[in-house]
């Protein structure tokens, strides 16, 4: 992938901020891809938090549920750094897909990013849900699982819920340029929405 130009704007780095079943992914996948798809721009990076997770599990021969061990939480953690840098230092845009749940975490992600590239446009992007619609989605996404053999995966409600209360809605006095709701900016005059696809994804 060759380094992107920005004549006009900085690169930009996007948190997507969201408990678990909130439409992270989805969003990226029937939004984004097919306007980057139209508009044939440079693609840029998305960053997976649990593409990483699957491959520390998989270099090191242990379950995925054991990455979520304080036995293997920094190791994760210094992973997606090191793919983070990668994008960084060569100044391309990028998309954060992790839940960014507390200002304290997403305070440690733009910290990072000024010390590694001051230049860089940063923008939280907040998908919102209510509990019953996250239940219904995890109960969704298990029978999924199960029928797949991913077993290993399944998320239980409890576990879900306890998620969805640790997330604290971002603002722009956390330091970002832009804060936005999701469900209210799916259109093409987002300011990065035709850059961005998980086909340039980084799994470290």
């Amino acid at each position: 992938m060759t380094k992107q130009s920005h004549i006009l704007s900085p690169p930009t780095v996007k948190l997507l901020v969201g408990g678990p079943n909130s439409g992270k992914s989805t969003w990226i996948k029937e939004v984004l891809n097919p306007m980057c798809e139209l508009t044939e721009s440079p693609w840029p990076t998305v960053i997976s938090f649990n593409r990483v997770r699957k491959a520390y599990a998989q270099e090191h021969g242990i379950p995925y549920g054991e990455t979520f061990s304080p036995l293997h939480k920094e190791a994760v953690e210094a992973k997606f750094f090191n793919a983070l840098d990668i994008e960084l230092e060569q100044g391309k845009d990028v998309v954060i897909n992790h839940r960014n749940g507390t200002a304290s975490e997403r305070a440690a992600i733009l910290r990072h990013i000024h010390e590694v590239n001051p230049d860089y446009y940063t923008e939280a992007l907040y998908f919102p849900i209510d509990t019953a619609e996250a239940l219904r989605r995890n109960a969704k996404r298990n029978a999924q699982l199960q029928a797949e053999g991913k077993a290993e995966r399944h998320f239980d409600d409890e576990a879900m819920l306890n998620c969805l209360k640790r997330i604290e809605p971002p603002n722009e006095k956390e330091g970002f340029d832009k804060v936005r709701n999701a469900m209210q900016c799916p259109l093409p005059e987002d300011r990065t929405v035709h850059r961005v696809s998980t086909r340039g994804c980084f799994i470290g």
